[in-house]
């Protein structure tokens, strides 16, 4: 009788394994269902002018993801294979979620960004931001900022200026000086830089805050190097210990 529930058992567990094997390369017909929803509904809600088409979904077995291509429809570009030939206009979307697939990439949305004028404001932007933390005491070895830009939304010629309100809100990383610092000392630090953003006007989404040990580059001198503690954090966000965490 032990035998039985033990080949039972045993069996239970093949057809598992098998099945998260499967499921690990391939990915579900469930969680391809729920994407491609999640994705008709993120079409619907942000492009209603716009007559897109979804083809047919694959599993991206190294990023975990699906990953569709959309046509719009009424539109063309020459192939460049076929020069003769025009086909739709086509978009990549990715989406990565089990039971709640959450759009990664919107290809479409990636057109309509200017480009060029993003890399220069945020090319000032970061310059600003790393000069105001430093100058407050702050001991940051790396920072980068930025903020999407539609195309149209701004001239071509328009400068960075916090006050100017923009569709999008900017996103932050940075990386500060972990040497001789404790989980306290880094929430200080972390509260710190939220009061002083705050307090400056700049209107960002969100925070990715580490705090790393120093480690010497070969070309570029002192860079983050391990880990010690990191966080992320809103504008209006309670930071508490719990909140830093420490690798």
């Amino acid at each position: 009788m032990k035998k039985r529930w033990f080949f039972s058992g045993l069996l239970v567990l093949i057809v598992l394994f098998i099945a998260w094997a499967y499921n690990d390369l391939n990915g579900n017909p469930l969680t391809k269902y729920l994407s491609t929803k999640t994705l008709e509904r993120h079409l619907a809600a942000n492009y209603p002018d716009r007559e897109l088409r979804i083809k047919e979904g694959i599993f991206s077995f190294k990023f975990k993801e699906y990953e569709f291509e959309v046509i719009e429809l009424g539109t063309s570009k020459v192939s460049t294979d076929f020069p003769k030939d025009s086909q739709p206009a086509a978009y990549t979307f990715t989406l990565r979620g089990w039971w709640n697939p959450k759009v990664r990439n919107d290809g479409l949305h990636n057109t309509l960004l200017d480009e060029p004028l993003m890399n220069r404001i945020n090319s000032a932007l970061t310059e600003e931001l790393t000069q105001l933390l430093r100058g407050n005491g702050l001991d940051v070895m790396e920072l980068y900022a930025g903020i999407e830009i539609l195309k149209g939304e701004l001239a071509a010629d328009a400068e960075w200026d916090r006050t100017r309100k923009l569709k999008s809100k900017l996103s932050i990383i940075l990386h500060l000086n972990a040497e001789g610092q404790s989980r306290e000392d880094t929430l200080a630090s972390f509260q710190s830089i939220q009061q002083l953003l705050n307090k400056e006007g700049y209107d960002y989404e969100s925070v990715a805050a580490h705090s790393n040990l120093p480690m010497v580059g070969k070309t570029s001198g002192i860079m983050p190097g391990q880990e010690k503690f990191g966080s992320r954090f809103t504008p209006d966000q309670q930071l508490k210990l719990k909140d830093i965490r420490a690798y």
